[in-house]
């Protein structure tokens, strides 16, 4: 990925990538988790705006689906998300599961390209500058991200004490 004249590529020798091997693994599944407990699920389509939601934030046609062929559809998901994101998340240098999950979750919110654009909240993440990064990633948004929405706003508030703290919730895991 290029930013600004930089080019960022995973790390090859041996034990760099087998922690990128675990680290990629392991906010995978974490987010996949995040997505399930922290967004409503529809088993029935939902119109939300332009789109028909069904299971957990998929935009679909007007079809039902049940909650395992939700969870197999967000791991797919998540799985794209995260192969999109890797090569700039690898770049910062002490990513913890759970600030990878937050980063990813607000990516499938509103699209890996829009979030790989915020150019300011990769340099405060970069210079591991949680709170800047906190306020450019959730103040800046708040309305697009939560509405009047109770969920939403809670999803929100959790993601960003996250992001701030590093810390992802066990009952999560």
């Amino acid at each position: 990925m290029n930013d600004e004249g930089r080019t960022y590529q995973v790390r090859e020798d041996g034990d760099v990538s087998a922690r990128a091997e675990r680290l990629f693994k392991a906010t995978e599944a974490a987010l996949v988790k995040s997505v399930m407990k922290l967004e409503r699920f529809h088993e029935k389509p939902f119109q939300k705006g332009q789109d028909w939601l069904a299971g957990w934030l998929w935009k679909i046609s007007r079809v039902g689906v049940s909650k395992a062929v939700a969870e197999l559809q967000l791991t797919e998901e998540a799985r794209d998300v995260m192969r999109i994101l890797w090569p700039r998340l690898w770049t910062l240098s002490d990513l913890t599961v759970g600030r990878g999950v937050v980063i990813a979750h607000v990516a499938m919110l509103f699209g890996p390209d829009v979030l790989l654009a915020q150019r300011d909240f990769w340099r405060a993440m970069e210079a591991r500058d949680y709170e800047s990064a906190h306020d450019i990633l959730f103040l800046h948004q708040w309305a697009e991200l939560t509405g009047n929405d109770p969920v939403a706003i809670k999803r929100t508030l959790t993601l960003a004490r996250v992001l701030r703290t590093g810390d992802f919730p066990e009952s999560f895991l």
